[in-house]
């Protein structure tokens, strides 16, 4: 090696830096997250699209409104916004929600249209992967069929992703006055 030459001395460090050097991160595959707002409904876990939840709060004061169906809690006045409040287990199965001190209200968007649903309990954020992905696991005349999209099993726990588009997309829905 000549001292003297560039190139040698950075052929030089090249080879050093080869031998003890740190090797570069292996590339890993990229898996793909499903970020999912968790929340109870009756006994089933389910989970939604964040993109379709707007917020969540706890359950607010709540004004009835007269001549409506069993499933239309109320209005409340959230920051100065009139919002329909619908108890989704009564909707979906006929019977009101177990409120409770965990309740909590799902504000929904749907093109700019907001509503709040009542739901039992909202666990916070989950994560789940594409191998997590199970189907749908409900018998055929649960009425909670029609908005599940897929199921993750994840810690031996099935969630099963409601999608409240479909919700808002059903003409009963909105039939809110009987």
């Amino acid at each position: 090696m000549d001292k003297n030459n560039p190139f040698s001395i950075l052929r030089n460090i090249e080879a050093q830096n080869r031998q003890h050097g740190a090797a570069l991160p292996q590339q890993t595959a990229i898996r793909q997250v499903w970020t999912n707002l968790g929340f109870l409904l009756g006994n089933q876990k389910l989970a939604a699209l964040l993109t379709q939840v707007y917020e969540v709060f706890p359950c607010p004061a709540i004004t009835r409104v007269p001549g409506a169906k069993p499933w239309v809690v109320g209005v409340a006045n959230i920051r100065g916004y009139i919002l329909p409040l619908i108890d989704l287990h009564a909707y979906i199965y006929g019977a009101p929600s177990q409120r409770t001190h965990r309740s909590k209200v799902l504000v929904v968007t749907k093109e700019k249209f907001l509503i709040g649903l009542l739901v039992e309990e909202v666990f916070g954020l989950k994560h789940f992967l594409d191998e997590e992905w199970t189907g749908q696991n409900l018998p055929s005349h649960d009425p909670l069929t029609r908005y599940i999209q897929r199921g993750f099993a994840q810690n031996r726990e099935i969630w099963l992703e409601f999608d409240f588009h479909l919700l808002m997309e059903q003409e009963s829905f909105f039939l809110a006055t009987t």
